[in-house]
Protein backbone atom coordinates (compact mmCIF):
# COMPACT_ATOMS: atom_id res chain seq x y z
CA UNK A 1 0.00 0.00 0.00
CA UNK A 2 2.90 2.41 0.42
CA UNK A 3 3.72 2.05 -3.32
CA UNK A 4 -0.29 3.06 -3.67
CA UNK A 5 0.54 7.02 -2.30
CA UNK A 6 3.51 7.16 -5.25
CA UNK A 7 3.03 7.78 -8.59
CA UNK A 8 -1.28 8.32 -8.68
CA UNK A 9 -1.04 11.73 -10.54
CA UNK A 10 -4.12 13.21 -9.14
CA UNK A 11 -4.17 14.36 -5.29
CA UNK A 12 -6.53 16.71 -3.30
CA UNK A 13 -7.36 17.51 -0.16
CA UNK A 14 -11.07 18.01 1.30
CA UNK A 15 -13.09 17.45 4.53
CA UNK A 16 -15.00 14.48 5.82
CA UNK A 17 -17.99 15.29 4.26
CA UNK A 18 -20.97 14.27 2.15
CA UNK A 19 -19.61 17.06 -0.74
CA UNK A 20 -15.87 16.33 0.29
CA UNK A 21 -16.27 12.74 -0.99
CA UNK A 22 -18.48 13.88 -4.11
CA UNK A 23 -15.88 16.00 -5.04
CA UNK A 24 -13.13 12.87 -4.72
CA UNK A 25 -15.64 10.92 -6.62
CA UNK A 26 -15.50 13.38 -9.62
CA UNK A 27 -12.22 13.88 -9.38
CA UNK A 28 -11.44 10.70 -11.25
CA UNK A 29 -11.77 10.49 -14.74
CA UNK A 30 -15.29 9.60 -16.05
CA UNK A 31 -13.95 6.53 -17.92
CA UNK A 32 -12.20 5.18 -14.65
CA UNK A 33 -15.58 5.43 -12.39
CA UNK A 34 -17.55 2.37 -13.48
CA UNK A 35 -15.12 0.01 -12.23
CA UNK A 36 -14.02 2.27 -9.33
CA UNK A 37 -13.95 1.19 -5.77
CA UNK A 38 -12.71 2.97 -2.16
CA UNK A 39 -9.55 2.37 -0.20
CA UNK A 40 -9.71 4.48 3.28
CA UNK A 41 -7.72 4.12 6.22
CA UNK A 42 -8.60 2.84 9.34
CA UNK A 43 -9.07 6.00 10.88
CA UNK A 44 -10.57 7.74 8.18
CA UNK A 45 -13.07 4.87 7.84
CA UNK A 46 -13.93 5.33 11.50
CA UNK A 47 -14.34 8.85 11.19
CA UNK A 48 -17.46 8.24 8.38
CA UNK A 49 -18.73 5.65 10.82
CA UNK A 50 -18.85 8.25 13.03
CA UNK A 51 -21.31 10.59 10.69
CA UNK A 52 -24.63 9.83 10.75
CA UNK A 53 -25.16 10.49 7.17
CA UNK A 54 -22.33 7.55 5.96
CA UNK A 55 -23.84 5.21 8.80
CA UNK A 56 -25.51 3.26 6.56
CA UNK A 57 -23.56 3.20 3.57
CA UNK A 58 -20.03 2.21 5.53
CA UNK A 59 -22.30 -1.41 7.03
CA UNK A 60 -23.17 -2.18 3.46
CA UNK A 61 -19.74 -1.76 2.16
CA UNK A 62 -21.29 1.00 -0.78
CA UNK A 63 -20.24 4.15 -0.74
CA UNK A 64 -21.82 5.72 -3.79
CA UNK A 65 -22.54 3.00 -5.56
CA UNK A 66 -19.32 1.80 -4.96
CA UNK A 67 -17.65 -0.89 -2.78
CA UNK A 68 -15.58 0.38 0.42
CA UNK A 69 -12.27 -1.21 1.69
CA UNK A 70 -10.09 -1.01 4.36
CA UNK A 71 -5.78 -0.48 3.39
CA UNK A 72 -4.50 -0.90 7.31
CA UNK A 73 -1.39 0.12 6.25
CA UNK A 74 -2.56 3.34 4.06
CA UNK A 75 -1.65 6.48 6.21
CA UNK A 76 -4.06 8.34 8.90
CA UNK A 77 -6.29 10.38 6.99
CA UNK A 78 -5.54 8.96 3.54
CA UNK A 79 -8.06 7.59 1.22
CA UNK A 80 -7.79 6.27 -3.02
CA UNK A 81 -10.52 6.12 -5.11
CA UNK A 82 -10.58 4.52 -9.02
CA UNK A 83 -10.09 1.93 -10.83
CA UNK A 84 -7.58 0.02 -8.99
CA UNK A 85 -7.80 -2.99 -11.54
CA UNK A 86 -6.21 -0.12 -14.37
CA UNK A 87 -4.18 1.95 -11.99
CA UNK A 88 -2.08 -0.37 -9.75
CA UNK A 89 -0.46 -3.69 -10.83
CA UNK A 90 0.07 -6.59 -8.22
CA UNK A 91 3.15 -9.07 -9.11
CA UNK A 92 3.90 -12.24 -7.79
CA UNK A 93 7.26 -13.01 -8.35
CA UNK A 94 8.37 -16.77 -7.56
CA UNK A 95 6.30 -19.51 -6.37
CA UNK A 96 5.19 -19.93 -3.16
CA UNK A 97 7.72 -22.79 -2.12
CA UNK A 98 7.06 -24.57 1.20
CA UNK A 99 9.24 -26.73 2.87
CA UNK A 100 10.13 -29.11 6.20
CA UNK A 101 12.39 -28.20 8.52
CA UNK A 102 14.58 -31.38 9.14
CA UNK A 103 16.57 -30.11 12.58
CA UNK A 104 15.04 -27.42 14.21
CA UNK A 105 12.59 -28.87 17.44
CA UNK A 106 13.36 -32.89 15.92
CA UNK A 107 13.93 -33.40 19.87
CA UNK A 108 9.65 -31.89 20.75
CA UNK A 109 8.66 -33.88 18.24
CA UNK A 110 7.78 -30.78 16.42
CA UNK A 111 6.98 -30.44 12.39
CA UNK A 112 7.91 -26.83 11.05
CA UNK A 113 7.25 -25.80 7.69
CA UNK A 114 8.80 -22.80 6.07
CA UNK A 115 7.18 -20.65 3.62
CA UNK A 116 8.59 -17.37 1.49
CA UNK A 117 6.40 -15.39 -0.63
CA UNK A 118 7.51 -12.42 -2.48
CA UNK A 119 4.83 -10.19 -4.37
CA UNK A 120 6.03 -6.61 -5.41
CA UNK A 121 3.23 -3.40 -6.42
CA UNK A 122 3.28 0.04 -8.48
CA UNK A 123 0.75 2.55 -9.53
CA UNK A 124 0.79 1.83 -13.47
CA UNK A 125 -1.75 4.10 -14.63
CA UNK A 126 -1.78 7.32 -12.03
CA UNK A 127 -4.74 8.57 -14.01
CA UNK A 128 -6.90 5.75 -13.10
CA UNK A 129 -6.43 7.09 -9.40
CA UNK A 130 -7.33 10.13 -6.98
CA UNK A 131 -5.27 9.60 -3.24
CA UNK A 132 -7.11 12.23 -1.01
CA UNK A 133 -6.25 13.38 2.30
CA UNK A 134 -9.32 14.17 4.37
CA UNK A 135 -9.51 16.77 7.15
Amino acid sequence: VQGLTVGVTNTVTKTVSQQGLADVYTAVNPRYRENAAWLFSEDTYLKLMALPEFIESMRSGVLFGKPVHIGYKLPAGKLVFGDFKKGYCIVDRNEMPIRKSETRFMEADVTVLTANKRTDAKVVDGAALVLATLS
